[in-house]
């Protein structure tokens, strides 16, 4: 099962000021959408990022599922990584910025984002961190459904092609960054339920419309909740 190229992650952040979260990643070079109903209730917002996205999602009460334990930060990789003042940079990380180097912070609403440059000709990435105590389960998991991996934290000499995922350790003490959910744009609905449920997920709610598209939730070996979306109208 494949996704679909040219279709990078994207990650549903919960948030209470989507006005204030949206300015600070379009200073990252994100464009910014309409927000639109989300099918759980609230408005929904997204934010383009090369391939990638950063979604939105503002709403009250709990949500009607769980996101998970494993969802932990996000790189992003531009051609040219700015510093942005939505939120305090220390004289390190700017230095750092100074060099080339990795440039790491919290975007609004907490979620660690490391910033890196990805040279003058490359496209922005996202790479979305994801914490396992199973890395073996979960790579498995994740290389089924197509998504390209890599099997550890991003460094500031890491080098060679964008990956979708990083697995990282799992502490005890680790806490979950508020990302809702992971989107992965997938080429055949079915075909990807399947491969879920035969490599070790759920399927947590069956096949729904969005916009134009259908989509269906599910959760990871972890138990992390990840949103299947066809790329077309079907």
């Amino acid at each position: 099962m494949r996704l679909v190229p040219g279709h990078g992650p994207e990650v549903a952040l919960l948030v209470a000021d989507p006005a204030t979260v949206a300015a600070f990643y379009e200073s990252l070079g994100g464009r910014t959408s309409r927000p639109a109903p989300w099918p759980g209730g609230g408005t929904l917002q997204r934010i383009s990022l090369g391939g990638g996205a950063v979604k939105l999602l503002h709403r009250t009460g709990d949500l009607p599922f769980s996101p998970g334990p494993g969802f932990a930060s996000l790189t992003l990789a531009t051609p040219a990584t700015p510093v942005t003042a939505a939120t305090p940079v220390t004289a390190a990380t700017a230095a750092t910025a100074a060099t080339a180097s990795l440039v790491e912070q919290h975007d609004p609403v907490g979620t660690p984002i490391a910033l890196r440059p990805a040279g003058p000709s490359a496209a922005t990435t996202l790479t979305v961190g994801l914490r396992t105590h199973a890395p073996v389960r979960a790579a498995a998991f994740y290389a089924a459904l197509g998504t390209s991996l890599a099997p550890g934290p991003t460094t500031p000499d890491r080098t060679g092609p964008p990956s979708h995922l990083h697995l990282l350790p799992d502490p005890p003490e680790s806490t979950p960054a508020p990302i809702a959910y992971l989107t992965l744009v997938v080429a055949d609905l079915a075909d990807a339920e399947a491969t879920v449920t035969t490599h070790g997920g759920t399927v947590v709610a069956s096949p729904f419309a969005v916009g134009t598209r259908r989509a269906c939730l599910v959760a990871d070996p972890d138990g992390n909740a990840v949103e299947l979306v066809t790329s077309e109208r079907p």
